[in-house]
């Protein structure tokens, strides 16, 4: 469902486990064969590794739960902590968690993942870094209060 009450992928019944459900909004969202979704390489992360000993590494990620209005933040933790586990054991490494009310215009049960593949350390504009700072810079717009 949309934040803003669209219509969403697919109706579940009966109603999956949480576990469950996170690996199925995972899938959709790392699975590099949907042509709807499969712009970025998540499936294909060459460094299973998740020690910080290779500066090389391409498998870090930051990850946003945002409710969709009347999701409580103990609830989006709990999902957090579901999805950390389900992303380590594909092999990516989470950088960041951000959750909230994030974005959304209705008092709505549910909520959105977005997960955000961190660019390689070397041989991209933006490093990694970089786009961490930018992440964490704070910011104060109408939508979006950190």
């Amino acid at each position: 469902m949309g934040a803003h009450g669209e219509p969403g992928l697919r109706q579940l019944n009966p109603v999956p486990s949480p576990e469950s459900l996170t690996a199925q909004m995972l899938d959709l969202l790392l699975d590099i064969s949907d042509s709807d979704r499969a712009f970025i390489p998540f499936s294909s992360s060459s460094f299973k590794d998740t020690s910080s000993a290779s500066p090389n590494k391409d498998n870090e990620v930051v990850i946003l739960l945002n409710s969709l209005g009347s999701t409580s933040d103990e609830v989006l933790a709990r999902f957090v902590e579901i999805a950390i586990a389900d992303l380590t054991k594909r092999g990516f490494v989470v950088r960041r968690v951000t959750l909230g009310p994030l974005v959304t215009s209705l008092k709505m049960s549910g909520f959105g993942i977005t997960v955000w593949r961190l660019p390689p350390v070397s041989g991209e504009a933006m490093t990694r870094d970089v786009a961490l700072e930018l992440w964490d810079t704070k910011v104060d717009v109408a939508a979006w209060r950190q």
